[in-house]
């Protein structure tokens, strides 16, 4: 039985997605605490709103990515210059029309990754399409390359989108 368990248990660990490796592009340690308003790997149904909290603990440009189930990219928010400070994406100034900007939980459902890149210069080219996780690093290595940025730091989460 114990057999069955780890071997259940390795399947689960090779099946998900791998995380970025913040050592390979990060030089400075600015992002943290870096989570949905549910939590890390929350549940949130088809339709509804997702906020993102984090802290930087200097000014620069934040970059917010999406990376959904079947490994389409997104740019969420591309060259934000914040301040110092604990924030939430998206932002309250943010407009669409009349209301504030919202991200909301959609098809397909599964397990969606988000990713904020910080680097103290404007990113110039953000990754967008269908990647595989290949294809995912070497578009977020060229995005952060495009900056020219003496300081990088990058932070993941990730979400679970349902029904």
């Amino acid at each position: 039985m114990r057999f069955i368990f780890l071997l259940g248990l390795m399947v689960l660990v090779a099946c998900a997605p791998a995380r970025l490796d913040r050592s390979s592009y990060a030089n400075v340690n600015v992002i943290s605490a870096f989570l949905p308003d549910k939590g890390e790997g929350a549940a949130y149904k088809v339709g509804e709103q997702v906020r993102f909290g984090f802290a930087v603990s200097q000014s620069g440009y934040l970059t917010l990515i999406s990376y959904g189930a079947t490994g389409n990219t997104t740019p969420l928010e591309s060259n934000v210059q914040l301040n110092t400070g604990k924030h939430i994406f998206p932002r309250a100034d943010d407009r669409q029309g009349s209301a504030q900007a919202a991200y909301v939980a959609g098809n397909p459902t599964g397990r969606n990754r988000v990713i904020l890149i910080y680097t103290n210069a404007p990113i110039k080219t953000l990754p967008r399409g269908r990647f595989d996780q290949g294809q995912l690093n070497a578009a977020i290595q060229t995005a952060i390359e495009s900056s020219r940025a003496s300081q990088v730091d990058l932070a993941e989460t990730a979400i679970e989108v349902t029904p």
